[in-house]
């Protein structure tokens, strides 16, 4: 007799192998495994895995690994060893910070984005009964809460894909230690072919579905972003320069010019992209009267989308500005407050002059929904792309 399994909502299973760390001093090859602290104290890992892409080749992932049950195993892991890691996939907010910038005034971080990142519940080494490959399997169910962006692969010109967002939730269990692991929703990017016949199925917000896939980065083009346009400009400009100088030298080396042209070439390329991990749909089934919509219908509906996060974003920086135009008046309005004069008493002696209780300042605050900070608007785009 067997048992009926729940599909689950958000469950992925990611086999990888524990990429090279080439260390050129020493000539050795360790494994890419770092432990660091958080934020909190705790003691991390950070691996770099190598993994098959669904449409062929492979791809590196970084992966966060807690103390975790099976974590261990990256305290003495060699380089190139299979592993298996399960868990769940959400959206996090991350940073380029191939474009941070420094100056006497300001710090820029980099370029803001948002990316799904795999969260690390088990580790363990893989058995005869596991695949002998790399790869992933993704299992989630939830609702279309972005309409649909299109677009190309850009590895594969003549494949275009539909992007879209989907709220999922991971489900509170105990496993058997005890311990408690608590549901939290989850927002996970999702592409599928145009040319699958359940990709109206993901096009509708509202409908609700479960997806069968598997992870997947994509080097997209971000040329959109005035950062890269100002870095691309510039090293444009040091091209150039040195294109000048190496074609007006005495010597006129066509290969140094070709070498050097190649190296401009891969820099500029490398600047603009930037890898993003989705979740490729191969299997989508509909669920509660979940109905497909047309393409026509879904890029209205993603105007309408747009517009609704601008106004949102502009709303949201309204009630900053608000709020910080409050609390800098009443913090110069407790710096204007006159002391008290000076009263004589029943004897004709003056009497010690009390300064009144100065206004309680009262630090400004920011509610969850707040968003990013006022000087960053945030993507306006699913992932941050453009």
């Amino acid at each position: 007799m067997t048992t009926h399994q729940p599909f689950p909502k958000n469950r992925v299973i990611l086999y990888g192998v524990v990429d090279r760390r080439n260390d050129r001093d020493t000539k050795k090859v360790s494994p890419d495994i770092r432990r660091y602290r958080n934020p909190t104290g705790g003691a991390d890992y950070t691996v770099n895995l190598q993994v098959a892409s669904p449409y062929g080749g492979s791809y590196k992932i970084e992966v966060n690994v807690g103390p975790v049950n099976g974590a261990e195993i990256f305290a003495s892991c060699p380089a190139d060893q299979p592993v298996i890691l399960t868990g769940h996939l959400t959206r996090m907010p991350e940073v380029d910070r191939r474009f941070r910038e420094y100056d006497a005034t300001r710090v820029v971080e980099g370029i803001f984005y948002q990316d799904v990142e795999v969260r690390v519940e088990a580790v363990r080494l893989p058995t005869e009964t596991d695949p002998t490959g790399t790869g992933s399997n993704i299992a989630l169910e939830g609702e279309v809460v972005e309409p649909p962006i299109f677009m190309r692969h850009p590895d594969i010109p003549d494949l275009e894909l539909a992007r879209v967002g989907i709220r999922a939730r991971t489900q509170a269990m105990m496993d058997e230690t005890g311990q408690i692991l608590p549901a939290r929703a989850c927002l996970v990017t999702v592409v599928i072919p145009v040319d699958d016949e359940h990709a109206e199925l993901l096009y509708r917000r509202g409908n609700r579905v479960q997806i069968r896939g598997a992870l997947e980065r994509l080097a997209v083009r971000q040329t959109g972003r005035e950062e890269v346009r100002e870095r691309l400009g510039t090293l444009a400009k040091e091209w150039e320069e040195q294109w000048h100088t190496l074609h007006d030298a005495e010597t006129h080396d066509a290969t140094a010019i070709s070498r050097a042209g190649n190296a401009y070439l891969r820099q500029r390329d490398r600047l603009s992209r930037s890898v993003r991990t989705v979740v490729v749909a191969v299997g989508v089934t509909p669920l509660a009267e979940a109905t497909p919509l047309d393409r026509e219908a879904a890029a209205l509906d993603r105007d309408l989308y747009d517009e609704e996060r601008r106004e949102a974003n502009r709303h949201r920086r309204m009630e900053r500005s608000e709020r910080r135009r409050r609390n800098r008046q009443h913090e110069r309005l407790a710096k204007e407050e006159p002391s008290a004069p000076e009263q004589p008493t029943e004897e004709g002696h003056e009497q010690a002059s009390v300064s009144p209780l100065n206004h309680r300042r009262r630090k400004p605050t920011l509610s969850p929904h707040d968003g990013p900070p006022a000087d960053h608007e945030g993507p306006a785009t699913i992932g941050g792309w453009e």
